[in-house]
């Protein structure tokens, strides 16, 4: 399909643009349908994303005007009132190998992953996208396809979908040895390093993947008995 340019206008999820991530008039002669997967972005900016046209509506008046969600327009930098270059890609191409689901202080049950994952096939997921369904709350995190991260795509049939919790409950193991009092070949006690890790992990590596987990370090040893 040749390349439609429409003028980027935003709307919120709760006033007139209902669930809908993107909106298109119905009486427009673009040539998109439902069920369609678009691409848009600006032609002088390197940002790209996807969307899937979920319902073509008879309010927007404008014919050259798509509509999308405010967040997700900010988010990957589509400017309102600008023109914006829009075509239909074909499914297959942009269909994504595994996508990573956030969700904190919350329980999912097997079956809840399962019908939520079943969901979200036949549907565009783009990176930081906030999805409710079931009473459940989720957020997209990485997006992977043919070994490569991508910022959007298509979830298909073979999508696998990993749902990663960041309120967990963490149970740290940590063995006091005779070898934690040991230097390592650049000079380190393996106990130092150890303690070093645990700061990374704690002050560093978790608030930066917006992370609260329930942790208990447990430090244990052996010790062993000869009955002399």
């Amino acid at each position: 399909m040749t390349v439609q340019k429409l003028k980027v206008q935003y709307h919120n999820r709760d006033s007139r643009g209902g669930f809908s991530d993107v909106l298109l008039s119905s009486r427009g002669s673009h040539g998109i349908s439902v069920g369609d997967v678009i691409e848009v972005y600006h032609s002088d900016d390197v940002h790209h994303v996807l969307f899937l046209v979920t319902v073509l509506r008879d309010d927007v008046q404008t014919r050259d005007v798509i509509s999308i969600e405010s967040s997700l327009a900010q988010f990957f930098r589509l400017q309102q009132h600008k023109t914006a270059c829009v075509r239909v890609v074909n499914k297959e191409d942009v269909t994504l190998d595994l996508v990573e689901l956030h969700f904190r202080e919350q329980y999912f049950s097997r079956s809840d992953c399962f019908r939520l994952s079943q969901e979200l096939v036949g549907s565009v997921v783009q990176v930081g996208k906030k999805i409710e369904a079931n009473d459940f709350r989720v957020q997209v995190g990485e997006l992977w396809r043919q070994g490569e991260k991508y910022s959007c795509g298509y979830v298909g049939e073979k999508t696998k979908i990993v749902f990663r919790s960041s309120s967990a409950s963490i149970h740290i193991f940590i063995q006091l040895s005779e070898e934690m009092w040991l230097f390592d070949d650049h000079g380190d006690l393996y106990f130092e390093k150890v303690v070093k890790f645990l700061s990374k992990l704690f002050l560093r590596f978790w608030p930066e993947n917006n992370c609260s987990h329930n942790t208990n370090v447990i430090f244990f040893a052996r010790v062993y008995i000869t009955g002399e």
